[in-house]
């Protein structure tokens, strides 16, 4: 599924990210929420990141941001053409409130999990692949302004 980020100008004061799909609907834009464009970026950047950290691990990425009727997966990734794992990134530019990891609630997991079967119907090819969702939290790690990342890996069971 190939996609694509356009920048949408409504206005000089408001820029939002619309996030197309060449098999939407009539190639019609499928809107992703209606964020200001820099916490959009930053939820990019920080995806990036994360993909960028299971890269080093050896994972190919499959899909960034599959969207379907039920929800969006952040990152889709294979080790050694065996395990598909589907990747939630979470970031929060604050450790005041918990790790971000918390703020998964179980209506998250389900729409993932829904999302996951669709992207499974959609290619085929993934059917004998053992699956497995993980979740990439990012936060500060103190005042010094570096970043913390916990990976945890089977995070849904």
């Amino acid at each position: 599924m190939a996609s694509r980020y356009l920048l949408d100008h409504k206005s000089p004061d408001q820029t939002e990210l619309t996030q197309t799909h060449s098999n939407s609907k009539q190639g019609l834009p499928l809107k992703l929420k209606t964020l200001p464009i820099s916490t959009r970026r930053t939820g990019l950047l920080q995806e990036s990141n994360a993909l960028k950290l299971l890269q080093r691990n050896g994972y190919r990425c499959i899909a960034r941001n599959f969207l379907c009727r039920y929800g969006e997966i952040d990152l889709i990734v294979t080790l050694e053409k065996k395990i598909l794992v589907f990747v939630e990134v979470r970031y929060r530019r604050s450790g005041e409130f918990g790790n971000p990891a918390e703020t998964i609630t179980w209506r998250k997991q389900a729409r993932i999990k829904r999302s996951a079967s669709c992207f499974l119907l959609q290619h085929k090819k993934f059917a004998t692949f053992s699956c497995r969702f993980d979740v990439i939290a990012i936060y500060p790690q103190d005042d010094s302004g570096d970043e913390k990342v916990d990976w945890i890996k089977n995070a849904f069971h």
